[in-house]
């Protein structure tokens, strides 16, 4: 498997927008089946998300409040040997377009 790294520039309660500082209230949601229709890594998606769900790992979004619709991130875990283990974080195309921009 690839590596596959992106920095965390900044840990916050929401999104952030980082260029100006304002900050969107999200949510996070489990992931479905039709969530992930849309998921791909045509669309600018790292990792294939619907073989996660197939794994039977916790899958979940990360969607603004006023666009719960489009998908901003997610993320699996799964809870082993009394640690938690994330083994996918992915954001949207957008998102990693702006870091990269910064």
């Amino acid at each position: 498997m690839a590596a596959f790294h992106q920095a965390i520039d900044k840990i916050t309660k929401s999104l952030e927008k980082a260029t100006t500082g304002n900050t969107f209230t999200t949510l996070v949601l489990p992931v479905t089946s039709a969530d992930l229709k849309k998921v791909l890594k045509k669309n600018g998606w790292f990792f294939i998300w619907k073989r996660e769900l197939k794994r039977n790992t916790n899958v979940y979004k990360l969607v603004l409040n006023q666009e719960p619709e489009i998908i901003q991130g997610l993320i699996s875990y799964e809870i082993m040997q009394g640690y938690l283990f994330m083994p996918l974080v992915d954001a949207a195309r957008i998102i990693l377009e702006r870091v990269k921009n910064i």
